[in-house]
């Protein structure tokens, strides 16, 4: 169509509670208007409701989304999508009346990068019917069963990882009064006190065996705001507020990095020889985001002494591509090269 906008679509025969009917109208934009010949080209479309690459006469299906988008986010303001404030290339709107997860679906429609929105009607609305409870922009790269979540709005971007925590008490602080009534017990010589100090052994050992065998579900939330301020929180409870560190205020995360790990297990000599190694080495893949010289690991093993399982690999692709996706910085993939260990020597027996 090229110029979808609000004065090109009608509304008929509303009355009471319908809504009536809607039709686009106004294709003349559809026929051919460029001139290649003379190197000359007239754009169709209007500003505010057209994306970049329109205005080179590059249009796609996706470009048609992204005016309806556009036209939706006009009917929710009131405000021209010329006159609304723009970051990195996106339109910002905010109105308490719409909920984070139809702003996520309106950034995908008018996201200023033809590859990073929906590619056909029928995907579009297939998101909006979804019930996905992650209302993340990459759903889809999400691996099955993955207990990761993702919530995201136009200024925040919030990564949720259980976490399970054991518990470790001091155990002479334990045992220290149990061990005083059994061995005074036992050296009293009478059979009271002999069962006496049998309960309290029994119930010391119980008592021990459930605080070494304890633990807890954790959450540690990672919240990233778009004003480059990251924080790092706990929550037994998810429900509840969220205790958070001391946040970090960095100038701009300027660098997204995925090392995506290896396991190495044999090589090649200088003889191109395969040589098996007796000990695996495996290194497991992981995210770090990077502010100048302060880094920040995403997934990492331990944090507070919590113990974190490792996030598979599709998990921390998929959060690298939420967070470069959010932040507009590309995710760099590298891959190590591990260090080969030396060569045994035979002695010439070899």
């Amino acid at each position: 169509h090229r110029d979808i906008k609000p004065s090109n679509i009608l509304l008929t025969n509303r009355s009471g509670n319908s809504i009536g009917n809607l039709y686009l109208v106004d294709f003349g934009s559809v026929q051919t208007v460029a001139s290649k010949d003379s190197g000359t080209m007239t754009i169709v479309g209007s500003y505010g409701y057209m994306p970049f690459e329109q205005f080179s006469g590059q249009t796609t299906i996706a470009s048609d989304l992204y005016s309806f988008g556009m036209t939706l986010i006009y009917l929710m303001t009131g405000v021209h999508p010329a006159e609304l404030p723009q970051v990195n290339g996106r339109v910002q709107f905010k109105n308490t009346a719409i909920s984070n997860r139809l702003i996520r679906w309106l950034e995908k429609m008018t996201h200023p990068f033809l590859d990073q929105r929906f590619d056909s009607a029928k995907v579009a609305m297939a998101e909006l019917k979804s019930k996905n409870e992650s209302h993340s922009d990459d759903s889809h790269l999400r691996p099955v069963g993955s207990k990761v979540k993702i919530y995201r709005d136009q200024n925040k971007l919030e990564i949720v990882l259980e976490k399970y925590v054991i518990t470790v008490m001091n155990m002479s602080l334990i045992l220290i009064i149990p061990s005083i009534i059994i061995l005074t017990g036992f050296t009293s010589g009478n059979a009271v006190g002999v069962c006496f100090a049998l309960i309290v052994l029994s119930l010391s050992i119980f008592t021990v065996s459930s605080v070494i065998n304890t633990n807890s579900l954790r959450y540690k939330i990672i919240s990233i705001n778009r004003n480059s301020t990251i924080r790092i929180g706990f929550s037994d409870d998810i429900s509840k507020p969220t205790r958070w560190t001391d946040p970090s205020s960095v100038n701009k995360i300027n660098l997204l990095v995925y090392n995506a790990g290896y396991t190495f297990d044999n090589y090649l000599n200088e003889k191109r020889t395969v040589v098996n190694v007796n000990n695996a080495i495996t290194t497991y893949p992981r995210l770090f985001m990077y502010a100048g010289s302060i880094e920040y690991e995403v997934g990492n093993r331990t944090f507070h002494n919590i113990e974190l399982p490792h996030l598979s690999q599709g998990e921390l692709l998929w959060l690298g591509q939420e967070i470069s996706d959010f932040l507009g910085i590309e995710m760099k993939v590298i891959y190590p090269t591990p260090k080969l260990p030396p060569e045994s020597n035979c002695g010439g027996g070899c």
